[in-house]
């Protein structure tokens, strides 16, 4: 018995699936991306080409739109659970096992969590120097 996939069960299921991993992705991309991209534009040997700068910017400042682009992914991951939470519980859900029901509610969730996590990550821009000297 072949299933047909409709255009609006594949942008659902893709939506659900953003929604889901958005956010948690964005925080591992802070998290790993920002820590090494200050120690490489901060080392000794960049002074050439312009250490504590990312294209005429400072570190910290591209630190900070970097978090504010990650913080607003993880915004839109939210956004679009909702809306796909909102969707399935104005009709029947007809995947197996209630998936995309469960995926919706895990992801309010997830995306909560992971949001406040990114929103914690702007703290250390506020109190620490980008390229300052260590102790």
């Amino acid at each position: 018995m072949a299933h047909e996939i409709t255009r609006d069960e594949t942008r659902g299921s893709g939506l659900l699936w953003f929604g889901l991993l958005g956010a948690p992705i964005a925080w591992a991309t802070q998290v790993f991306v920002a820590p090494d991209l200050n120690e490489v534009l901060c080392a000794g040997g960049a002074d050439g080409s312009g250490r504590g700068q990312v294209y005429g910017i400072s570190t910290k400042t591209f630190i900070l739109f970097m978090d504010a682009a990650l913080l607003l992914i993880g915004l839109l991951a939210l956004l679009a659970t909702i809306r796909c939470y909102r969707k399935l519980r104005r009709s029947t859900d007809t995947t197996e096992g209630h998936r995309a029901t469960w995926m919706a509610g895990a992801a309010l969730f997830v995306n909560g969590l992971f949001i406040m996590a990114i929103a914690v990550g702007f703290i250390p821009l506020l109190f620490l120097s980008a390229c300052g000297d260590s102790i």
